[in-house]
């Protein structure tokens, strides 16, 4: 398939709607986890579910797919 459009535009088309944040826990472990974001696009309830359980939030951002990543993808849908 052929894709078009602005580099951003289609990292953004191609983003999987998930996001990463980094966190300490309570006894201040780090941590990691990717995770869906709903459908209505309100991360509030997804940070909420955080704070709720006592850790502190370091880094909260969308993931967005390298080129290369969407690249690769295409590659395997088109065989």
């Amino acid at each position: 398939g052929v894709v078009s459009g602005g580099v951003d535009h289609i990292r953004r088309c191609y983003g999987n709607n998930e996001c990463r944040v980094l966190y300490t826990d309570p006894a201040g472990n780090p941590g990691e986890d990717t995770v869906a974001i709903p459908e209505n696009g309100d991360t509030s309830a997804v940070l909420r579910s955080y704070l709720d359980k006592g850790v502190k939030i370091n880094s909260f951002q969308e993931v967005i797919p390298s080129m290369n990543d969407i690249f690769i993808k295409l590659v395997k849908e088109d065989r």
